[in-house]
């Protein structure tokens, strides 16, 4: 969906459903696109991906400084949903980030939308509000918490009432652009990474496709080559090592790999952090045909091992192979079962122990990701307490109940993730966890 007019146009051939809860509870907002962004002033992007797109690698579209181009989600999934960034590490100060969002259509209009900068919650903010950074910006991460064309409603469960909140299953949302202000309120130019045309075996798409929940790793393939379409140099890499989805040792992570480009190679040390880290070869390299051989590892837990991101770096500029055939593999459930109608939702329970005022939130998605979240309501704010993502396995599923397997890692917040795995009943009620509080239902 990369011309606005042509989205335009196919969205009119939806409908609509109106929400009386919240529909028109918020007046147009008046967004004016700002001045030209100076090139002297600039970040350069890594990679950015979304929670959910209708089109491969669309997440892009948001910084390119162009109104007429956006992101969408797949219908249904729109409360929830987020848009992440990964920056270099640059010493530019970032002062203020604002956002155009859509609402035609099926798109829903987004009230509100909570911020992490560098991996930390800054706050919630109104979708008429400029976010206040005033820091180097590593990553970014905005998520859409307040949607309309949401289904509300109350239901009771052992003497206590439960708000329950639900994605209608035809509905989206759209962001157009995402500005990153300096100290004179312009916007910086961001700098997207070159796509360069290769030919390369399926393995090694996970590398290049900017999905967290992808990468290249196993227990016996530790080479991997692919062939550009015309000749490229790098001097430096920019490495993800492990899975950023998992808890940091569960997997060994490359500790040593050889990088041959045409009859040259290097042997390229990979520090154990987490996150991106740039590395720079002793000495450029030129050429087509690209191969890279895992020769050592930091131990984990178990035999396989994870690369989780991959992309060359050319005198300050980002490039990475890209195959544009490659889809992700979605789960396929049959039609009538409990699933069936629950993957690619949003649903959320709010709750008030004691005073205080708990929300719980899930979303599957097709492609075997899922995002487990909790947050505490504070005035206007959702304040993030904890966020589990990992992959989600059938157990069993008919048209009465269904099983699933959630295995993954927890973020507390507090800079650590933990180990995650917890086996989850699905019902016509909902997805019914061991604690009572925590159960999440769907009507």
């Amino acid at each position: 969906m990369r011309i606005y007019l042509l989205l335009f146009s196919v969205l009119l051939m939806f409908s609509c459903k109106d929400n009386a809860v919240n529909q028109n509870t918020t007046p147009e907002p008046k967004v004016v696109a700002p001045t030209t962004p100076s090139a002297a002033a600039a970040l350069t992007l890594i990679n950015a991906y979304t929670s959910s797109e209708v089109a491969f690698n669309e997440a892009k579209q948001v910084f390119d400084d162009n109104l007429n181009t956006m992101w969408v989600s797949k219908p249904g999934m729109n409360q929830g949903e987020y848009i992440e960034a990964n920056f270099l590490p640059s010493d530019q100060v970032v002062h203020k980030i604002g956002l155009k969002m859509e609402h035609l259509g099926p798109i829903a209009r987004i009230f509100r939308y909570r911020a992490y900068v560098n991996g930390k919650f800054i706050g919630e903010y109104k979708y008429d509000e400029l976010v206040p950074v005033n820091q180097k910006i590593e990553s970014l991460k905005i998520q859409f918490s307040l949607v309309d064309k949401m289904q509300d409603v109350i239901t009771y469960k052992n003497n206590k009432s439960i708000r329950v909140v639900y994605s209608d299953s035809e509905t989206s949302v759209g962001v157009s652009e995402i500005w990153l202000f300096d100290k004179a309120q312009k916007p910086l130019k961001i700098n997207a990474p070159q796509v360069i045309s290769a030919g390369m075996d399926a393995s090694l798409m996970g590398l290049f496709d900017n999905r967290p929940e992808t990468g290249f790793g196993g227990e016996k393939i530790m080479t991997g080559n692919f062939r550009l379409t015309s000749t490229k140099s790098v001097d430096k890499l920019v490495v993800s090592n492990g899975s950023p989805i998992e808890y940091f040792g569960r997997y060994s992570r490359p500790k040593q790999l050889k990088l041959t480009v045409d009859s040259t190679s290097q042997i390229i040390d990979i520090q154990d952090i987490k996150g991106h880290q740039i590395i720079k070869l002793g000495t450029p390299m030129t050429g087509q045909n690209y191969t890279f051989e895992i020769l050592d590892f930091y131990p984990g837990e178990g035999q396989p091992f994870a690369l989780n991101r991959l992309a060359f770096m050319d005198k300050g500029k980002v490039w990475k192979p890209f195959k544009i055939e490659h889809k992700m593999r979605e789960k396929k459930l049959a039609a009538g079962t409990v699933l069936s109608s629950l993957v690619n939702r949003h649903f959320a329970n709010t709750w008030r122990p004691k005073e205080l005022t708990y929300t719980n939130t899930i979303n599957l998605r097709s492609t075997g990701f899922f995002d487990l979240e909790k947050f505490r309501e504070s005035g206007q704010q959702s304040i993030p307490i904890s966020r589990v993502v990992g992959y989600w396995s059938v157990i069993s599923n008919d048209d009465k109940k269904a099983v699933i397997q959630l295995t993954g890692s927890m973020d507390d917040f507090s800079g650590k993730r933990s180990k995650f795995g917890e086996r989850i009943t699905v019902t016509s009620e909902g997805f019914l966890r061991k604690n009572e509080k925590e159960n999440i239902y769907i009507k």
